[in-house]
């Protein structure tokens, strides 16, 4: 059974920018710098999506984006390396294929 830390993530989780145990990139304080003492911690709130939906949202400062339809990728290939695709709850997911 994997071990909690204070922020509820498992020690499992591997940060992709820094490499260390215990936190994803998104919190990682050697990319994003430490929080201000002052700052008190913020929260993402989200709401699930209908299964049936397909509309994209426009973020035009993302550099990668993901979806769950291939027939959405033009150019696509089987992505064959063990990266996983970590989200906000710490879960790691598989990524099947790669493309434009």
């Amino acid at each position: 059974m994997p071990i909690s830390t204070s922020h509820g993530f498992s020690k499992r989780v591997v940060c992709q920018f820094c490499e260390n145990s215990g936190h994803t990139a998104k919190v990682c304080y050697k990319l994003h710098g430490y929080r201000p003492k002052n700052q008190p911690p913020t929260a993402l709130h989200t709401r699930p999506m209908p299964s049936g939906a397909s509309d994209w949202i426009l973020d035009s400062g993302a550099s990668h984006h993901i979806t769950n339809e291939l027939d959405n990728l033009h150019l696509s290939q089987p992505y064959i390396c063990s990266d996983q695709l970590l989200v906000g709850d710490g879960s790691g997911h598989t990524i099947s294929n790669i493309g434009i």
